[in-house]
């Protein structure tokens, strides 16, 4: 880019052009770039400001709540910083910025007319946070959509499925959620047997699984409960077992747990249908 300036501005001298104009071209030109690289120091500066600011002690947030608001202020910032930056750009080229930012104020009345969805996100948005609905870290499900929150923004919200997709959800479209995140989460698995099989030895083996399972599976918060036969089917009846656990990593402490009992009952040879 630079050769092309320089061999640009030689054919402007060759053509008797005055090389005040090409001053003037590179004045602009390094105003442009000290004015990007100003712009992203100060996003980077004022971001590094606000994470500093909410772990100060004086203000109480827990970890998900911190995130979520440094997240939101980083955002509304970068957009704040970014605007001057383009009215820094006009002064630069010397454009009328006054006359453009009347003209901006009444263009914008008749746009915010038609815009009524865009405020309805961004007002969504807001209370969104200030109920602590959700925050960033949380899992969710909303309409037909679940996973966790990796970004709430002024107006989209970022939910990351376990399968992998990222699904952004506008502000405004988010009636209805359930957090699965506000406590502890239970997993429930349901174990068949025939009836012939004796209930004393079969809850006996199931206690001393369980007993161990709590100190070998990580995220469970309390022992597993057996909550007792649960339902008589045509041919087997039917013992349900509770776990409070971490929401975050619920399916993975069921699969571990069904994987203990599996291998527990089949050394106590009890065979399930």
């Amino acid at each position: 880019m630079w050769k092309s300036i320089v061999l640009h501005g030689i054919a402007n001298l060759e053509q008797g052009i005055a090389p005040a104009v090409l001053i003037n071209k590179l004045y602009v030109l390094l105003g442009c770039i000290v004015l990007f690289i100003l712009s992203r120091l100060t996003i980077r500066f004022l971001k590094k400001g606000i994470e500093r600011l909410l772990e100060h002690r004086a203000i109480r947030l827990d970890e998900r709540r911190r995130r979520t608001m440094a997240g939101l202020a980083t955002n509304v910032l970068r957009y704040v910083v970014y605007f001057f930056f383009v009215l820094a750009l006009f002064e630069l080229f010397n454009f009328p910025v006054r006359t453009l930012l009347t003209g901006a104020g009444v263009a914008g009345l008749v746009v915010g007319l038609g815009a009524q969805n865009l405020i309805r996100d961004v007002i969504s948005g807001f209370f969104i946070i200030f109920e602590d609905q959700f925050a960033v870290g949380d899992l969710i499900t909303t309409g037909v959509y679940s996973g966790t929150v990796i970004e709430i923004g002024l107006r989209i919200t970022k939910l990351a499925a376990a399968t992998g997709e990222v699904h952004i959800l506008p502000n405004g479209q988010i009636t209805q959620v359930t957090n699965h995140s506000q406590g502890p989460s239970t997993a429930t698995i349901d174990l068949h047997f025939k009836y012939e099989t004796n209930i004393d030895d079969l809850l006996d083996t199931l206690h001393t699984i369980v007993q161990h399972a709590e100190a070998e599976i990580d995220g469970i918060y309390t022992t597993p409960t057996i909550q007792g036969i649960e339902d008589f089917g045509a041919s087997d009846m039917t013992i349900r077992i509770t776990v409070e656990c971490s929401p975050m990593v619920k399916a993975k402490v069921a699969r571990e747990l069904r994987l203990r009992l599996k291998r527990g009952l089949s050394e106590a040879n009890i065979t399930m249908p």
